[in-house]
């Protein structure tokens, strides 16, 4: 288990470090431990790691939000994000991580600032990629592999009838889950004089099954998208402000919404947070303690009902450099 948390350490670290440029929208790399509510699921989760790290082919919006002139900026990228998670039982393994790779487009535009702002700006992502947990076995029985005549059968069961609870059935060792995805994000930030910033979000999510659009490659099945929809939709709003000497503070609400998926799943997830970033030398790494409702967020286990707080450390993509403007 300390190897295992060791690793975790060392994975949010590196992503730190791989990455020096400015992302105004994304999710934030994080090592958290959670309290979960044992009831929802079988086992409590006991901590989780998301060492999300994103690559640049090309980044000036740091360059260009300093300066007063440039009216836009804009990134492309590669971006892996796993995520890991240590439950609370003797040995246990890390069970069915999950794997997301994609490449993304940003695009940033100033737009007039008045007497009372120092940046008022809005941002635009799109991300397309994979997003699967390497597995090979039935999604809803350990007997079987994914794609046999078994498997098939159960689907059929559970698609034609919506009162199965499917946290009930799902395979928690080895079930199989893949899907391709194209992110959309809309985000616009305000940042005033008096070191306070608002900002909000509306997201939408596409599951398909052609790679890039183009080639049918890892994409879902017609049995597997019966139960977890193609369209999720987000809402994230946010609210920065200076508390303390060159201590911030973030409080931020997140919903995400489920279109299209089994009746027994929870449709909807928030999350509701807290960060405090309180070094000089760093405005992107902090502190955040966290309550989640809603569905679960690890691959497969979307089906899952969750209610967890959660403490740890987070690497945010844009942190708190407006700012500094």
């Amino acid at each position: 288990m300390k190897l295992k948390f060791t690793l975790a350490i060392l994975l949010i670290v590196s992503s730190v470090y791989a990455q020096s440029e400015l992302y105004p929208i994304g999710e934030d790399a994080s090592v958290n431990f959670n309290f979960t509510n044992k009831s929802a699921i079988d086992e409590a989760i006991l901590f989780e790691a998301k060492p999300i790290v994103r690559y640049s082919f090309y980044n000036n919006i740091k360059d260009r939000l300093l300066v007063d002139k440039p009216k836009n900026a804009s990134t492309t990228y590669a971006i892996f994000s796993p995520h890991l998670r240590m439950y609370n039982e003797n040995s246990a393994p890390v069970r069915m991580p999950s794997y997301k790779v994609a490449l993304g487009f940003q695009q940033v535009w100033k737009l007039k600032v008045s007497k009372l702002l120092t940046t008022n700006m809005i941002s635009f992502l799109i991300e397309n990629g994979h997003y699967s947990n390497g597995q090979s076995g039935c999604a809803f029985s350990s007997d079987y592999n994914d794609g046999s005549v078994p498997c098939n059968s159960i689907y059929q069961t559970i698609n034609n009838n919506q009162n199965i609870n499917l946290s009930d059935l799902v395979n928690r060792e080895n079930g199989h889950f893949q899907t391709n995805f194209t992110t959309l994000y809309l985000n616009h930030r305000i940042n005033t004089k008096s070191n306070k910033s608002i900002s909000y979000s509306f997201g939408y999510t596409l599951y398909h099954k052609n790679m890039f659009l183009l080639f049918d490659l890892g994409g879902y099945s017609d049995n597997d998208i019966q139960v977890y929809g193609k369209h999720r939709f987000y809402f994230d709003a946010e609210f920065s402000f200076k508390f303390c000497n060159n201590t911030y503070g973030v409080l931020q609400q997140k919903l995400a919404l489920i279109n299209g998926s089994h009746q027994s799943i929870t449709n909807y997830r928030s999350n509701t947070s807290f960060s405090v970033f309180p070094f000089d030398i760093t405005k992107n790494f902090g502190f955040k303690i966290a309550y989640i409702r809603g569905f679960d967020d690890y691959n497969l286990r979307f089906v899952d009902n969750v209610d967890q707080l959660t403490v740890g450390v987070v690497f945010s993509p844009f942190g708190i450099f407006s700012f500094d403007n």
